[in-house]
């Protein structure tokens, strides 16, 4: 089984503007979309359009939080497991105007004393059968050291442990020992604490960070596509250049592919093949990630072991 555990839940609220903004007065949305999201939700999202079962772990409280939980009742392949917090779940305003993208994040609830014991208790019974992915930022009320409680537990019953956390710092990503990580290129250059790095040098990088008990990187790249480097093999992802439209969940669709598909039983380079189409189908679209979409991607992406 999948699990994913998502955080700090939110609503992303979409807005798009095909006219100037003008400063002072009333502005109207041509169009508007409400989605329940959070990273992790976005990757249970996907696995359940790729057919692949998961248990979707979130904190949520207020109408917000409701909100988030309706919209999911009925995905066959997507079971969400409720952990209830004070407040109210966050709301994410997306605003799209021409070619430019406005995002703004709320910072949601707080999560109380009792919450750390109920997340661990979902993963007691964890098997080297099962992975565990930790996507996105941590509710107020959480600590760093909380991640890596969560990383010795899923260590101890032998299962898988993603890691896809922007806020999180290498020393504490060093302690948790993740099976693989996904950080795009921003996240990478904080991590090895470089501001300009060219692609040859990037190779360098992912072996140290290999040294510091990360076994796998997929590094996303944009639109240039993606790294991939294994405990034994690395691997080139390119991709034919399309008009980037949405790239809220993007990374989250490659990830969640990429993962789905090695779990099903796909060689790594298949299974990237896909991350890296599903990619593509979400930057597209405002829309949700459709396998017809991420069909028509497929025969435009191209994996090398280097």
């Amino acid at each position: 089984m999948i699990y994913t555990l998502t955080m700090n839940p939110a609503i992303d609220y979409y807005m798009q503007i095909d006219t100037d903004l003008i400063d002072g007065e009333v502005n109207r949305a041509n169009e508007i979309q409400f989605k329940a999201a959070g990273k992790g939700i976005n990757v249970s999202v996907v696995l359940n359009e790729l057919k692949i079962d998961s248990v979707a772990i979130a904190l949520l409280g207020g109408f917000t939080g409701y909100f988030i939980k309706e919209q999911f009742e009925n995905y066959e392949h997507m079971k969400m497991i409720e952990i209830p917090v004070d407040g109210i779940n966050r709301i994410n305003v997306k605003i799209h105007q021409n070619d430019k993208d406005l995002h703004i994040n709320a910072k949601g609830p707080y999560a109380g004393k009792n919450t750390e014991e109920s997340i661990l208790s979902f993963f007691k019974c964890l098997n080297e059968k099962d992975y565990v992915m930790i996507c996105g930022s941590m509710m107020k009320g959480l600590d760093e050291r909380f991640i890596v409680k969560i990383s010795e537990l899923v260590h101890k019953k032998g299962a898988k442990l993603i890691i896809d956390m922007e806020s999180l710092s290498y020393e504490i990503l060093k302690a948790c020992k993740p099976d693989l990580i996904k950080p795009n290129l921003y996240e990478f250059k904080l991590m090895i604490n470089k501001d300009d790095v060219k692609e040859e040098e990037l190779y360098f990088y992912l072996d140290q960070i290999q040294k510091d008990g990360i076994k796998n990187i997929l590094l996303s790249l944009g639109a240039e596509g993606a790294l991939l480097k294994t405990e034994k093999k690395k691997y080139r992802l390119f991709q034919k250049e399309i008009e980037a439209i949405n790239s809220v969940g993007c990374g989250d669709a490659m990830l969640a592919t990429f993962i789905g598909k090695l779990s099903v039983g796909l060689s790594v380079e298949e299974a990237l093949k896909f991350a890296g189409a599903a990619g593509c189908a979400v930057v597209s679209t405002f829309e949700n990630l459709t396998m017809e979409k991420l069909n028509f991607y497929l025969n435009q992406i191209h994996v090398e072991e280097i």
